[in-house]
Parts: structure tokens; C-alpha cells; sequence
């Protein structure tokens, strides 16, 4: 039973993958004494995203926020797209809710409106480390960082 739901599993990550998602790897959840503990997080996916962003030499940072989610602060010095914020999902790599610079103006979209508080608390903060209610972790930073709302 256990090597089938196991199969199951590996079948629905590949499934994820074939469809455009990242392919975030977890551990199985279980710790040596038995009792189960929470999926760990892959973040090497996201931080490959952030390493390899074009206009991002202002502010380049992503946090690990409650161990669900991803958050990326973008800005740089470029006539367009000159900043962008995405919520992801930390487990399946699926882009939730994002707001950024575009040629016709602001843009903000979330493919839920239930991610929608979450996202507008989020992008609004300076620090989502520091935000009551929710643990962040800092997982990648780079760039001048005049601050995660300085932009223009």
C-alpha cells in the first residue's frame, strides 16, 4: 500500500512538472521516531529564478513566509518592468497572485481572489519577517536594497 501511494505521489510531482510548475521536492514527511513532522521545502528552484533575474539590481530578495509560500521583491533600474512582486505557492511552484511594472502601467493579478489579502499584505510590507501573525524566512537576497517599497 505504501509503495503504491508512493508511486502516486511520484507520479502527480512529475505530472506538475510536465505542466510547467517547478519541481519542489519534499521529504516524506515522516521523522525517525514515527511521529509525522512537516514537509520540508525546497527552495532551490525559486532562489534559480531569483539568481537569474534581468532588471534586478536594486532589490532582488525572496522569503519563505509561513512554509506555504514564496514571496519575490523585484526592482531595477530599467525603462520597463522595473519592478515586479509574485506570491507563490512553496510546495508546487505555481505563480498565486503577482504585481509589477509593465509598458501599459501597474499591473496586479492573482489567479485566486482568496490569495488576494494574503498578496497585498505581503507586497505592501517592508519586512515580511517582521509581519505579526506570520514567520518569513529570508531565502535569497541581493542588490542595492534601498528597501523593499522604494519603488518609484
Amino acid at each position: 500500500m505504501e509503495r503504491l501511494i508512493i508511486m502516486l505521489l511520484l507520479f502527480l510531482f512529475n505530472a506538475c512538472s510536465a505542466l510547467g510548475t517547478f519541481d519542489v521536492a519534499q521529504d516524506s514527511g515522516e521523522s525517525d521516531d514515527g511521529i509525522g513532522s512537516p514537509p520540508a521545502i525546497d527552495t532551490s528552484q525559486f532562489i534559480e529564478q531569483a539568481q537569474g533575474a534581468s532588471c534586478a539590481d536594486i532589490l532582488n530578495a525572496m522569503y519563505l513566509v509561513d512554509g506555504q509560500y514564496v514571496i519575490w521583491y523585484r526592482q531595477g533600474n530599467c525603462a520597463d518592468a522595473s519592478y515586479g512582486t509574485t506570491l507563490f505557492d512553496a510546495r508546487t511552484g505555481d505563480a498565486l497572485c503577482s504585481a509589477y511594472d509593465s509598458i501599459a502601467g501597474p499591473v496586479q493579478q492573482c489567479n485566486n481572489e482568496a490569495d488576494l489579502p494574503l498578496f497585498q499584505e505581503l507586497a505592501t510590507s517592508q519586512r515580511p519577517d517582521m509581519l505579526e501573525g506570520h514567520t518569513a524566512e529570508l531565502i535569497f537576497s541581493e542588490g542595492g536594497g534601498r528597501g523593499l517599497n522604494s519603488r518609484k
